[in-house]
């Protein structure tokens, strides 16, 4: 977020033209108690800038912001802890490369609920995977009874 839209934009191409030539790419892994960040070069090789901090917000509202406190993963990753609960989140970063290219980027991403069963009700089964794979969109489940 500027103070003045009207400001940033007089410099914005040129922060991106050079925002752009860095070749970063950004990605966002979650867990329910950490956020993994994955920030490589066109090449694919980890980038370690020299300055970065990490707001993690909801699109709608300030609640539940969360600034991250990085620490270098496997793999190249950054690591942060997190609470993290589901629904649309955003990842606004900030920074500098190490030749002091600024570098902003906001990654949108969604935490979706751990996908659990629901129960089946009393007298029905699942159905088989042979009949699933015959009848996809048909039967989801049927009676005990059925041979």
């Amino acid at each position: 977020e500027v103070s003045s839209s009207y400001a940033d934009s007089q410099t914005f191409d040129d922060r991106r033209v050079a925002q752009e030539a860095l070749g970063w790419n950004a990605s966002v892994e979650t867990t329910p108690d950490q956020l993994v960040l994955t920030l490589v070069d066109e090449d694919g090789r980890p980038v370690f800038p020299a300055e970065l901090e990490a707001l993690l917000t909801r699109p709608t509202t300030r609640a539940d912001e969360q600034e991250m406190d990085f620490t270098r993963g496997a793999g190249g990753a950054l690591v942060s802890p997190a609470e993290i609960a589901q629904g649309r989140r955003r990842l606004r970063l900030t920074g500098a490369a190490r030749d002091g290219t600024p570098y902003r980027h906001t990654v949108t991403f969604t935490v979706r609920a751990e996908c659990r069963p629901t129960p089946l009700p009393p007298g029905l089964r699942p159905v088989p995977p042979a009949m699933r794979r015959r009848w996809p969109s048909i039967w989801r489940t049927y009676p005990k009874t059925r041979a």
